[in-house]
């Protein structure tokens, strides 16, 4: 097979992938007529995003998100929340990775929504305390993933404590994407429980550039425990529902600001 053959196989994929992000549910017979080629071309595609834990396929004929995340009722609810405009914001977050970056993140849903775009990129190192990770990463033919230990706290998924920030600040990183459960430009960053801002200062120390990622009802909203100011935050990724008022004034903090259009209940 020639190179260019490849390469061509390989982006159509690649849009398969995200075309699958985007929506709850794809059917083989519409990806042929848009990627204009045979359903059994497509089925080809799909067998290869399957066997790497991307998508899963159903008995009729539809394709749909790997939503392997955890036997935790609470994650599937916090994962199902402004679920389009955290797929947005993940479409938006993966333009930002270089291959061959060393990459941070957090134990965020959203950060599960740009992990499973990790296939796009080629020999990128992933450090996260994010358990959920694993499953979704599971195969990437390039991908080095580095679990950070420490305590499992279980309501999350996630390691914390000591351990686990000796091992995440080990690291220099050339992205780090986070989350929290609110952000404020006077107040900063701030999360509900204590027990998880340990780690994330700990990715945010050696960050060459941060990437808040954060949906708009969390926008001008302050939680308990403040952990990152806002002037060290490098790029806010929210979504197109965000109050103007609150860019302009992260803009003026000197946080850059990318609004990702959420795409909702669309099927291709």
């Amino acid at each position: 097979m020639a190179r260019s053959d490849q390469k061509s196989i390989a982006e159509r994929r690649r849009s398969i992938l995200l075309d699958v992000c985007m929506n709850r549910e794809v059917s083989i017979a519409s990806l042929a007529e848009k990627y204009n080629t045979s359903q059994m071309t497509i089925w080809r595609d799909l067998e290869d995003l399957s066997r790497n834990h991307y998508i899963h396929k159903t008995q009729t004929g539809k394709v749909t998100k790997n939503q392997t995340l955890s036997l935790d009722p609470n994650i599937y609810s916090r994962s199902s929340d402004h679920h389009a405009e955290k797929v947005a914001i993940a479409l938006k977050a993966i333009e930002l990775i270089d291959d061959n970056d060393i990459i941070g993140i957090d134990n965020s849903t959203t950060a599960m929504e740009l992990a499973r775009l990790f296939f796009t990129k080629e020999s990128i190192t992933v450090v996260s305390n994010n358990m959920l990770l694993m499953p979704i990463l599971y195969g990437h033919p390039k991908l080095k993933f580095i679990s950070a230990g420490g305590t499992l706290k279980f309501s999350g998924y996630s390691t914390e404590g000591e351990i686990a920030i000796n091992t995440i600040q080990q690291f220099n990183y050339d992205k780090v994407f986070f989350s929290a459960n609110a952000v404020d430009v006077s107040f900063g960053v701030s999360n509900t429980d204590d027990f998880e801002t340990g780690t994330k200062q700990a990715f945010l120390r050696n960050a060459h550039q941060s990437v808040l990622l954060c949906d708009h009802s969390k926008l001008g909203q302050k939680a308990v425990y403040c952990f990152c100011e806002i002037r060290n935050v490098d790029i806010l990724i929210t979504d197109s529902e965000a109050d103007e008022q609150q860019i302009r004034a992260f803009e003026e903090n000197g946080v850059r600001v990318i609004v990702a259009d959420a795409i909702k209940d669309e099927t291709v």
